[in-house]
Order: structure tokens, then sequence, then C-alpha cells
């Protein structure tokens, strides 16, 4: 299924799809607002088959894509993966910088603090891994059976003078 053909989905469906993850990040903390809920729907709507489709991608599946359709049909959707990656990048980001409300000091909820934390970790885990995959393709494992310029995807997250700071697992 391509991505432009995902059923759309209604608020409500949405809501429940990422329900575990609201109750995640406002537990031991005020809820979210309505306001803070619509940006979330809206950034959820905007990225909708992207984490499943870049996350599902691995050296094996561009060997197996590359020897059914040909190097260079493989070559371009590694490049759609990547411009994936890329638009949730950006909706990330339209999201922390316009999309949720910031108090009068500027800060965040801690709620939104935290969906904001765990999608940025989930981006770059994603970003990690489609590179990693791509090295390994192109490249092969290293003498220790690791796939060159590969990195450990990240543990966490903190949030330190308004900026978000991704830990070293």
């Amino acid at each position: 299924m391509k991505l432009t053909e995902l059923p759309e989905l209604t608020d409500e469906e949405i809501l429940q799809q990422i329900a575990d993850t609201l109750d995640h990040c406002q537990y031991g903390a005020d809820p979210f607002t309505a306001v803070e809920l619509d940006a979330i729907v809206r950034y959820t709507r905007d990225n909708q088959g992207i984490p499943d489709a870049v996350s599902g991608l691995d050296a094996d599946g561009i060997y197996a894509y590359s020897k059914e359709f040909g190097q260079a049909d493989a070559v371009g959707m590694v490049r759609a993966h990547f411009r994936m990656l890329s638009e949730w990048s950006e909706a990330y980001t339209v999201l922390k910088l316009d999309g949720l409300p910031r108090d009068d000091e500027g800060d965040f909820s801690p709620a939104a603090v935290r969906f904001l934390g765990l999608e940025l970790v989930a981006v770059q885990n994603a970003g990690r891994a489609l590179h990693s995959a791509l090295a390994e393709h192109c490249l092969g494992k290293d003498e220790n059976g690791y796939p060159y310029g590969s990195l450990a995807p990240a543990g966490g997250y903190r949030h330190v003078d308004g900026m978000f700071w991704v830990d070293p697992a």
C-alpha cells in the first residue's frame, strides 16, 4: 500500500491510536490541553504511515528489493525513504516551533516536553536505522559483525534551557 492510499482517519481514531503514548506523557503531569491535542493530531496525521515505513527498511529489505527490481530502482526506493524521514523531521520541527503552545515563560507543558522528547528520539532512531541499513547494504559488516558507520539507538532525552537533548544510550 502506498502512503497516499492510506485511509483518512478521524481525530478520534488518531487519538485512539496514540492513546498509550499520550497516557505515558501525561503520567504525573497535567493532561494535554485541547490545543495541544489538536496540534498532536495534526502532526500525527501529517506523518501517517511514515514512521512505520521508514522504520521497516533494513539491509535485507534493500537487498531483496534490488534483487527483484534492480539496483537503480532500489536506489530510488532508498531515496524515497530518506525523503519520508525528512518529511517526518520537518513535521516534528513545525510541531515544536509552531504547533504546541508555550506558557508565558516560553516553556512547554511537562506532557508536551515528554511527547516532543519521545518523538525526537523516534525520528533520530529511524534516521540511524536507515543510515545503518544503507551502510550495511553497500559496505557489508565490519570484523565485529556491525554495519559500518552504525550508531547505537538513542536511549533517552532531556529538556534543558528550552532545548531537547538526546542522551547517549
